[in-house]
């Protein structure tokens, strides 16, 4: 059974650093640094102790093979906590509560002048973090969705089986970068709804993007559930939502509208926005909290058979990439 470290080297050496730092201006918030490093290394003990995915509880001679894990695992309600192995449980909390200390230093960091040169190194472990959880639960929806017998489907278990087994950095971190790419598009190409080019076209013309998404795009650009996708992502506004400001839109006689003038004319609360309503977050928390919700509306279509698309782009994405290797 693999060893399970909470943190890497590197990190343990900034943690340590960044425990005598603040030590010597505050000695109580060192200790309460130093807690919460404790309690992931004891959540790492148990999840080490927890019984390896690879084996069956209930029998020591009967090993699992990734068929059969993947056979249980897709389809059968992967999303329900119930329904995950223990060591699965633990080390999504061993993650989440990582991405609450690096959040705890960043804090720290951005109002401590004397704490202000660790910020940078504490922001990417931050964001290494939440991508992980992130890289998860694109799996796991993925997975979960899926019919069991598609070509990509024991690949994929694969990898998450690993990731839930040993918490380490795999393959599938790979497309991490490929969604920065197109987060940072989203925010200087500044798509307009109802013009001639839609979003497929304007990200087919943008150079910020790498050789992947325009593959990806070329190839599955047409489908109308891949632009529907994509438009979700971009305007941060649902499906639903877009169908009503198309309404407005012939309402008042406009042809086309900006982000920022859809959701003044759909009058949304900032929370309503898909990317949430802090324009101070950080990009990563919005990307992630844009994936949760359009994930979470995917699914509640696919469950209630309504219009729109049944997938996020970034499924999508990871579905084609997967495709490629088959």
């Amino acid at each position: 059974m693999a060893t399970v470290f909470p943190f890497t080297e590197r990190e343990r050496l900034t943690l340590e650093q960044c425990s005598f730092l603040i030590a010597v201006e505050d000695a109580a918030l060192a200790a309460v640094l130093d807690n919460r490093v404790k309690d992931l290394d004891i959540l790492a003990q148990v999840m080490q102790r927890s019984g390896s995915l690879y084996h069956d509880l209930l029998s020591t001679d009967t090993t699992r093979t990734w068929e059969s894990l993947a056979k249980k695992l897709s389809n059968q309600g992967m999303e329900e906590v119930i329904n995950l192995p223990v060591k699965a449980t633990l080390g999504r909390s061993l993650v989440i509560t990582k991405i609450h200390l690096w959040g705890f230093l960043y804090k720290i960091a951005a109002s401590k002048e004397f704490f202000a040169d660790y910020k940078g190194v504490i922001r990417t472990y931050y964001h290494t973090a939440l991508f992980s959880l992130m890289a998860e639960d694109l799996y796991r929806s993925i997975i979960a969705t899926s019919k069991g017998d598609e070509p990509w489907v024991m690949k994929a278990t694969k990898e998450l089986i690993h990731v839930w087994e040993e918490r380490s950095e795999v393959e599938m971190y790979s497309f991490i970068p490929l969604l920065q790419h197109l987060w940072r598009a989203r925010g200087t190409l500044v798509p307009v709804l109802g013009t001639l080019m839609g979003s497929v076209e304007l990200l087919q013309l943008s150079l910020q993007l790498p050789a992947s998404w325009h593959d990806f795009l070329d190839a599955r650009g047409a489908e109308e559930e891949v632009v529907q996708a994509l438009d979700e992502f971009l305007f941060s506004i649902s499906y639903e939502q877009q169908k009503t400001l198309m309404k407005l839109m012939q309402r008042k006689g406009l042809a086309s509208i900006s982000r920022s003038e859809a959701k003044d004319l759909l009058q949304l609360h900032p929370s309503q926005f898909l990317e949430g309503p802090n324009e101070d977050d950080l990009a990563t928390i919005k990307l992630y909290r844009s994936f949760v919700r359009r994930n979470n509306l995917a699914r509640s279509r696919r469950d209630a058979l309504r219009n729109g698309p049944k997938h996020t782009i970034e499924q999508h994405l990871l579905m084609y990439l997967w495709s490629l290797k088959n």
